[in-house]
């Protein structure tokens, strides 16, 4: 008997993702994700000078922290 296999993703619950995925995410532009690093609001994995992944719990993180109590 063999067992399901599941897609990388799935399996990972916490993925890293690139810096267009993570704007993707935020609904923000790269430039504006790549600010958000520099200012070191938002944390990421260095790869190389070029390269750079987030986790996805730190978007969520940066989210929660971004949102206000406010009420419209």
């Amino acid at each position: 008997m063999t067992t399901p296999t599941r897609p990388h993703h799935e399996s990972n619950p916490d993925p890293l993702l690139d810096l267009a995925q993570a704007a993707a995410y935020l609904t923000l532009s790269e430039r504006t994700v790549r600010r958000l690093v520099a200012s070191g609001q938002l944390g990421c994995i260095q790869l190389s000078p070029r390269k750079m992944r987030i986790r996805r719990s730190e978007l969520e993180r940066y989210v929660s922290a971004s949102t206000t109590g406010a009420t419209r």
